[in-house]
């Protein structure tokens, strides 16, 4: 995100976020870009229970009028998403909100990605579960970490 968006992001952040947890959700992301021309909002939302498209469709009802108390905002279009499988994951907060999820992790130095259930994060590092063992890895060798399916018996041990 460019620097010149990201006071536009933190106050559609600030004025939605009280709302999308009143709803029972989590906001993970919120980006500003412009759609033919016009300005554009998009919304990545997550619960445990899982998000439907009933519910992304409430998210925007009650979201979008919200919105137009945004300078630069009055009209945009939104789009209200959940977190799919291979979504980058942006540091430690998105790393404890998808605890106990499937993720990869590709560290530095390293070309295969360590597959596993997100365990915890830890001052500095994230734990993750994998064949069985816990691996540590200090954020500052984390090239990537995204949401993955993962086998059920790459994981037999820990789940």
């Amino acid at each position: 995100m460019s620097n010149a968006m990201r006071p536009l992001v933190d106050a559609v952040r600030e004025e939605i976020t009280p709302l999308v947890h009143a709803l029972g959700f989590t906001l993970i992301d919120v980006n500003v870009f412009r759609s033919k021309g016009a300005r554009a909002v998009r919304l990545v939302i997550y619960r445990p229970a899982g998000v439907g498209i009933e519910d992304c469709a409430a998210v925007s009802r009650s979201v979008h009028p919200r919105l137009d108390l945004v300078d630069e905002l009055s009209g945009c279009s939104l789009e209200v998403s959940s977190p799919g499988i291979g979504r980058l994951l942006k540091g430690p907060a998105e790393y404890e909100i998808f605890r106990g999820r499937g993720a990869a992790v590709l560290r530095e130095g390293e070309s295969e990605w360590l597959k596993g259930l997100i365990d915890h994060t830890e001052e500095g590092a994230l734990a993750v579960k994998s064949e069985g063992k816990t691996v540590i890895i200090p954020f500052d060798k984390i090239k990537r970490v995204k949401l993955a399916l993962v086998k059920e018996e790459e994981n037999s041990h820990v789940l």
